[in-house]
């Protein structure tokens, strides 16, 4: 009997690891579809490797993973348990939505919020028992709410931050990449975005100091240049 529950728990968690990875390639599409079309590039141009795209989401990764460790523990240990405290059902939801809100921008922590988190925390602790009386969950109800929960929050959240990481990428410009064309030796610098496709995609700033998205095919570069803030300081002082 207990082999065929841990055969059946076994299943479950692979049926769940397909899913998920098929989920996760799906958000990480989506943060990276989002990021590199707010920078004017195609979605055609897109050519990125399956586990840069699903490690992208590592955020919801830890959600999950945090969330489903007591069930995980429970198969480990070969308990036969069936039921969730409710308590732990909210105490991990509560850990990953100050995951997501951190991770989102470190920068949002300040004494207030640690303040916030700490008597969140001790309120859910102190109130354990008496959520514990509203009833418990069966692990594959669980499971599935989980990865709802999961999913719909990392919906929004991807999209979102791609969003917020482009508009960093066009305010924070500066030239970080020279390119030499092999036509008349011509010579481009601008902030280097990504290489796909073997072509490389370049923030510049054209004549009306505007900030444009180009395209440049490595079987027309002659010589390519990353250009490191030392180095970048020494040019311009060498120019005065």
């Amino acid at each position: 009997m207990s082999e065929e529950i841990s055969k059946k728990t076994f299943l479950d968690y692979t049926a769940v690891i397909t899913i998920g990875g098929i989920l996760l390639y799906q958000l990480g599409w989506s943060y990276w579809e989002t990021y590199l079309n707010n920078l004017n590039i195609d979605s055609s141009f897109i050519e990125i490797s399956i586990e840069k795209i699903i490690t992208t989401t590592w955020t919801t990764i830890i959600l999950v993973f945090l969330a489903l460790l007591r069930s995980i523990e429970d198969v480990i240990k070969l308990k036969q348990k069936d039921e969730i405290p409710l308590s732990k059902v909210v105490l991990y939801l509560f850990f990953g939505i100050m995951l997501i809100y951190i991770a989102n921008d470190s920068s949002n922590i300040d004494f207030l919020t640690i303040i916030i988190f700490i008597i969140s925390l001790v309120i859910i602790v102190m109130l354990e028992k008496r959520i514990d009386r509203l009833g418990t969950i069966n692990r594959r109800s669980y499971i599935i709410i989980i990865f709802i929960v999961g999913y719909l929050i990392s919906v929004f959240y991807y999209p979102y931050v791609a969003k917020k990481d482009s508009k960093k990428m066009l305010s924070n410009y500066e030239d970080n990449i020279e390119i030499v064309l092999n036509h008349d030796n011509k010579i481009i610098k601008g902030k280097f975005i990504t290489f796909m496709n073997d072509k490389y995609f370049i923030l510049i700033e054209n004549k009306n100091c505007q900030r444009e998205t180009i395209v440049i095919n490595d079987s027309e570069i002659y010589h390519t240049k990353f250009i490191t803030k030392a180095a970048a300081s020494a040019s311009v002082f060498t120019r005065e």
